[in-house]
């Protein structure tokens, strides 16, 4: 499986290593399924055409200045917990053309990063083990360590192996002007 995604990198990505490390102390490592690369996702489908999915984000790339996004807590449900993304209006309208052109790139696509159901996140854990210690979790969260914002400055592909993920290709915006 592979996804359009944002790696989370920096200090944010660190702060999210930082957070599942502290999950998989305290769950054990079987609930921080993705281990690997910090990221979310706009679109995701078992392959793609990944010439024409790579000339997609470079031409998206070549007319985006990085950006940043909030992050408004985290979420938990049976099976997961994820730091919750703002959907701004700008990030919105990234998610929509990129679904819609590489929609027609893709086999086996998910529904559900779908514009009408996607919600940014980036995932910290699955296990349905985590939901009998949400209070736990919340005073894990309280202590200052979850990032307050997400950089967007990249559009990356990356494939869902046994062990995490591995990154297809990177493609960077352009830097944030500075002013």
């Amino acid at each position: 499986m592979y996804g359009i995604v944002t790696i989370v990198e920096h200090r944010e990505g660190k702060q999210v290593h930082a957070l599942r490390a502290v999950l998989a102390d305290v769950y054990g490592t079987q609930s921080v399924k993705y281990s690997g690369v910090a990221h979310f996702s706009y679109h995701v489908a078992d392959d793609y055409d990944l010439q024409a999915v790579r000339a997609l984000l470079e031409r998206a790339a070549a007319s985006l200045t990085a950006f940043i996004v909030p992050v408004r807590g985290f979420g938990i449900v049976t099976g997961g917990v994820w730091l919750n993304l703002t959907r701004t209006p700008v990030l919105s309208e990234i998610h929509a053309s990129l679904w819609e052109h590489a929609t027609a790139l893709g086999n086996g696509v998910e529904v559900r990063y779908h514009p009408d159901s996607w919600f940014p996140h980036v995932t910290l854990a699955q296990h349905d083990a985590i939901l009998d210690k949400a209070s736990a979790l919340a005073g894990t969260f309280r202590d200052g360590k979850v990032p307050g914002e997400v950089c967007v400055d990249n559009l990356s592909v990356i494939e869902e192996t046994a062990t995490g993920h591995d990154i297809v290709f990177r493609v960077p915006l352009q830097p944030e002007s500075e002013t």
